[in-house]
């Protein structure tokens, strides 16, 4: 069965935001998706303990920590380290942090469009206030595109860069995917499926 990957970046959160994120997809009304929370090196007990008591109850989640902390902080070589573990099943990859939120049909549209077998699937998605006021208010430049607004297929996952060191790697990813890969095929999905934080 074809499957849907997140895999997302992970820090310590002392105020919820990891659980949120991971119950946002525990409680989606698709289940044909691999979660793989890739914590940046040494994580405390808290982050530890709910994320191995969430893969003992969730066989579709794993847990990952990285050998060493990364030295930048948008975590970017964490979800390069993710693609390691990536399941033969896995045939589309979405990238996320785990301080975010998704809509609870987000894999069900995902899935859907995956049935097209597009290069790319893109939706739309909220940008939370805080987002908004750190550049400047309403929609600033490269930041409306997200790694949260779209997921490809897995070998141009593979093959794509991901820049370690700018926080608009995101951004800089959908450009060269789209000088890359020009006659790409897309599926729209007119729908916002999740919150970024």
């Amino acid at each position: 069965m074809s499957k849907l990957a997140i895999i997302a970046a992970s820090y310590n959160h002392s105020d919820g935001r990891l659980q949120t994120f991971v119950y946002s997809l525990v409680a989606q009304t698709s289940k044909d998706f691999n979660l793989y929370v890739v914590h940046d090196g040494p994580a405390d007990e808290t982050t530890r303990s709910f994320m191995k008591e969430m893969v003992v109850k969730n066989p579709n989640i794993s847990y990952i920590e990285t050998p060493e902390k990364s030295k930048y902080k948008w975590g970017h070589e964490s979800r390069i380290y993710g693609l390691n573990f990536l399941k033969d099943e896995d045939t589309y990859v979405t990238y996320s942090n785990t301080d975010n939120i998704y809509f609870k049909d987000y894999v069900f549209y995902m899935k859907q469009a995956m049935k097209e077998y597009p290069d790319i699937i893109t939706n739309d998605i909220v940008h939370n206030y805080f987002s908004y006021s750190r550049f400047g208010g309403g929609a600033v430049g490269w930041y409306v595109t997200d790694f949260m607004n779209y997921a490809v297929k897995k070998d141009i996952a593979t093959e794509m860069s991901l820049y370690v060191d700018m926080n608009e790697a995101d951004a800089q990813f959908a450009k060269e995917f789209a000088e890359k890969y020009p006659s790409a095929s897309n599926i729209y999905i007119d729908a916002m499926l999740g919150v970024h934080q």
